[in-house]
Parts: structure tokens; sequence; C-alpha cells
């Protein structure tokens, strides 16, 4: 698509990268102003949309078996990482398999190639590149994943909407005892050592801010894809389904179901 475009001197001046939501509305809007081209056009873009269908159908197959996989402790823990979905926790369980076979964390990177290669002579010891063997898939989430520690996490200092008492209830119990129980309590929080017992916690936020039945609003224009029509900003909703697990959530919008994240919703009512 992108040789068809240039062939014709099209280019996309935008300011947002492409392949996001505007970047999609200014390829629907491109005319080239010759049919063989413009038909051309429109069946690049069904194609894509079409593929995009079947990956959220995938991964929503995917969020769908997972709790009841032998898998399902191992994804629990691996999410907890920054870095890591459900998706990214699921390829690399069937890329290793079984985690308690490795008793350091030095043998599952030489497994995954992830250590320099080692070149000895004598007394000359020298360190090359990494080994790169094993997976190469399971080494690619691993180290994509690893790209998200390059910084610290952001902390908005932004409060907590009112009346929320659920999402409000959720941070107070990733902050632990000490932080002040309040609705308006910032999201910062001191770091504590890990006891254990917050897996469960963190799965279940997202399943604690939104509930079944309740009213939203869309945050920003969410895209339908191929089969779906746009939704526009602030279009009211309700929630149909929420997803413990993952961090989808399914809305209804004028009789049509999406698939969204607490991202690209709202409290019915409350702008943020």
């Amino acid at each position: 698509m992108s040789k068809l475009l240039l062939r014709h001197d099209v280019r996309f001046d935008g300011t947002a990268s492409t392949w996001t939501t505007h970047h999609r509305a200014w390829l629907s809007r491109v005319d080239l102003g010759e049919r063989g081209a413009q038909v051309t056009l429109r069946d690049y873009l069904g194609a894509i949309d079409a593929l995009l269908v079947r990956r959220d159908m995938l991964e929503a197959t995917i969020d769908e078996l997972v709790p009841g996989s032998p898998w399902a402790q191992s994804v629990a823990r691996l999410r907890c990482l920054r870095g890591i979905s459900t998706l990214t926790a699921v390829g690399l369980c069937a890329e290793i398999g079984d985690w308690a076979r490795f008793p350091r964390a030095g043998h599952l990177m030489s497994y995954l190639g992830l250590v320099p290669s080692k070149d000895s002579s004598g007394q000359t010891r020298r360190l090359g590149s990494i080994t790169k063997t094993g997976s190469g898939h399971g080494r690619r989430l691993l180290v994509e994943a690893a790209w998200h520690y390059r910084r610290a996490p952001r902390n908005s200092g932004a409060q907590a909407p009112p009346g929320r008492p659920a999402r409000a209830r959720a941070r107070d119990l990733l902050a632990g005892p000490t932080a002040p129980a309040s609705p308006t309590r910032p999201r910062t929080r001191q770091p504590r050592p890990y006891d254990g017992g917050s897996i469960s916690i963190v799965l279940e936020v997202e399943a604690m801010a939104f509930k079944e039945g309740e009213e939203v609003q869309a945050k920003h224009k969410l895209s339908g894809g191929w089969l779906k029509p746009d939704v526009g900003q602030g279009k009211k909703g309700k929630v149909v389904k929420v997803r413990g697990w993952s961090d989808k959530i399914e809305v209804e919008f004028s009789g049509t179901k999406y698939e969204v994240t607490d991202k690209d919703i709202k409290p019915k009512g409350f702008w943020s």
C-alpha cells in the first residue's frame, strides 16, 4: 500500500504515527483520482481490516481459554510484570514449557540464547554477541517486554474519579495497608516488597473498575474496523461483560457490541 500511495505522490502529513486511528481514518478519505488505483487501495484496506478482525477473534479466544489451561498460574504471574500482557505471557509459556526445569534465571537466558558467546584460548577469554540459540520467538517476546523497563513507570498524580469506590478500593489494595483508604487518593504510592498475595489483586483491578450493566461513555472516537461503524467521542453505552482475566471490556453502543479497554471508556457523566 505504501508503494501505491508513493506512486501517486500521496503522503500522510498528520502528527500521529502510521496505523493509528487517525492514520486509518485518513486512508479511508484518500482519493487517488483513478478508478483502478482507487479499487486497489480499497482492496488493500479491506484485507488489512480482515486481518485485524481475525487477530481480535484469536486474542479473545486465547483470553477465554487461559483460565482453564495448565499455564493459568504462570500466565497470572507473568502478567504482573510491565510489558507483558496475556498474549505475551501465553507465547512465553508455549515456547518455554515447564518453568520449574530452570533452577536459575541464567539457565533460562542460556536456553533462549540471551547470554554472550564466549571464545577462550589459554588464559584469554573473550565475550561476543549473544548466542541466539533456542526459540527465536520466545527470545523476541522477552526482549520486547524488557524494553518497558528502560524508564521508570509514570505516575501522573491524577486523582481517582468521583463516585468510583470500586476503582479506589482496588488502588488501596495495590498500595498496601499503610495507604489512606480514600476515593480521591493520588495514584502515586511507595513501593513495597512482594508478599506473594498481590497477584490475584492485580488481575482483578480491571474487573473492579467497571461493572456489568453500568452506563459508560466513549473517551475518544473508537474505530469499528471493517464490519462495525465507528463510535463517536462521548457516545453512551452499557457494559455487557467484564473479563477479569484480561483488560478487555465488552460494551454495547447502539445495539452493537465492541471490545474496548478501560482507557477507551469512562463513567457516564465524568470527563477525565
